[in-house]
């Protein structure tokens, strides 16, 4: 059996971008804000491909301000942008040649499907809210990076 081991970092990126927000994008500038958070914690460059999800109520807010080549998913409903997510990480990403995930999100949604991928050799990063981390995530990821506590949008407006 042929397999892909890529010579450089390639890795994918995926957003819940509520997540970053703490909670529903209510303005363009809560979109604006958690994606250039994202990209400047995670350096993202163009051999990086990211996607994010949001739920309906954010998603008058991602027009225009998510950059073009990010690929965008909109889920309503209560869980709606992890089941988005999760169906990515689970039907699509074990066919793809990528040597490493990056799942902006705490929720224990997720664990299932990065142990998958953990457990076929892919790196997991997990970049979350400490108080937002689920433990089982945590044990997963080879890293953790946690959101800076002082740029979360809510706690700005205090």
């Amino acid at each position: 059996m042929n397999s892909f081991t890529p010579t450089h970092s390639n890795r994918v990126i995926v957003t819940d971008i509520e997540n970053v927000n703490d909670g529903s994008l209510r303005t363009p500038d809560d979109t604006r804000y958690c994606v250039a958070l994202v990209s400047e914690i995670l350096g993202i460059t163009p051999l990086d491909q990211v996607i994010v999800a949001t739920g309906k109520t954010s998603s008058p807010h991602l027009p225009g301000e998510v950059p073009d080549n990010w690929r965008v998913k909109v889920r309503s409903g209560l869980d709606g942008a992890d089941m988005a997510l999760d169906a990515i990480l689970r039907d699509e990403l074990p066919h793809r040649c990528f040597n490493e995930v990056v799942l902006v999100s705490g929720d224990h949604f997720f664990v299932e499907a990065l142990d998958a991928l953990a457990a076929a050799g892919m790196k997991v990063t997990v970049v979350s809210r400490p108080e937002a981390l689920s433990k089982r995530l945590r044990f997963i990821a080879d890293n953790v990076i946690y959101l800076p506590e002082a740029t979360w949008p809510q706690r700005r407006a205090a």
